[in-house]
């Protein structure tokens, strides 16, 4: 990825279960089927997160804003137009995306 000058904002959409330590608490079905086929892809999602957090003032990518998301649930849903503020990262309702 090639940064531009016009580049203020990182946005990223994570997943749930990017951190190793909480693939424990996904449920019985995914966790046997679904993760071995992504931890691969987790595992890049996890090491970009610690990459992000570990810029110091003065390096590189340093002036950037970055937000991380990491939302538990995407549907077809329409847009809800609905903000919200999570303490502690915690939210255990879907996402409409709206496409």
């Amino acid at each position: 990825m090639s940064r531009t000058p016009s580049c203020k904002r990182l946005v990223l959409m994570h997943s749930w279960f990017t951190k190793p330590e909480t693939r424990s608490q996904c449920p019985f079905f995914l966790r046997y089927t679904l993760l071995p086929l992504i931890r691969p892809a987790l595992d890049d999602m996890d090491k970009a997160e610690a990459n992000l957090r570990a810029i110091k003032d003065g390096e590189t990518g340093a002036d950037v804003e970055w937000t991380l998301v990491c939302p538990p649930g995407l549907n077809n849903g329409p847009a809800t137009g609905k903000r919200y503020l999570l303490k502690n990262h915690l939210f255990k309702n879907q996402i409409s995306f709206g496409l």
